[in-house]
């Protein structure tokens, strides 16, 4: 039923010029749909759009995309282990299992690919997903594990969440800022993320929550044309 793409390969690298386009073709596959859920399909059809950002002018826009890919692949992957496969997600090095929360790692189904454009920092998306958002739960499945992807261009802060939920509960949120540069974070470049974490210990409902939260800096070096 998964014959349209081999992707469990652990040798098989694939370009990102073809990458999308597989994507897109396990994405309108009715065997994908049937095995691995139309969330699943859904999600993986996010990979090329991601992808199509390396055709921009915009560095910062190009990194975002390919690790907001990567990221959302590693979700995929998970649900294909637990699902589908009933065995443990394909092993990570220590240090990029350490990118992703821990049920991602041991096996977690997938949610959805969420799009959010109205929101403009951390505490408005916090609330709106807890406030106007149906909580969902699968017969089964404990955890859920969700790509957030802010679209207001003035988000601040982030690039990208991931979000996990048990039992329908939002239990894990990780931001992920990611930057083209060589060197370490300064205080001013994590200035924004600061003052966004800020204002959402502030908050009274977020805070009786109890949501655990990390900090993800993906940092890369862009190849110059020389």
């Amino acid at each position: 039923m998964l014959a349209d793409v081999d992707v469990f390969d652990s040798k098989c690298v694939w370009p990102p010029c073809y990458l999308g386009e597989a994507c897109n073709k396990a994405s309108d596959s009715k065997g994908v749909k049937t095995t691995l859920g139309m969330e699943f399909a859904s999600g993986i059809g996010e990979v090329d759009a991601l992808l199509k950002q390396l055709l921009g002018d915009t560095s910062g826009k190009q990194w975002e995309g390919v690790s907001a890919a990567a990221v959302l692949l590693r979700l995929l992957d998970s649900h294909i282990a637990l699902t589908y496969l009933h065995g443990p997600p394909l092993q990570l090095p220590e240090n990029s299992e350490r990118l992703v929360p821990d049920p991602v790692v041991t096996g977690c189904a997938f949610g959805s690919f969420v799009r959010v454009p109205s929101k403009s920092n951390l505490k408005e998306l916090l609330l709106w997903w807890l406030n106007e958002r149906q909580p969902e739960t699968r017969e089964g499945q404990r955890f859920l594990s969700y790509l957030v992807k802010p679209t207001n261009t003035q988000f601040e802060g982030w690039d990208f969440f991931v979000f996990i939920t048990m039992d329908g509960r939002l239990r894990d949120v990780w931001g992920y800022q990611c930057k083209q540069d060589n060197t370490k974070p300064t205080t001013a470049t994590t200035s924004t993320i600061k003052k966004s974490l800020k204002n959402v210990k502030g908050d009274e409902q977020l805070k009786a929550l109890g949501i655990a939260g990390a900090r993800v800096w993906l940092q890369g070096v862009w190849p110059s044309d020389g």
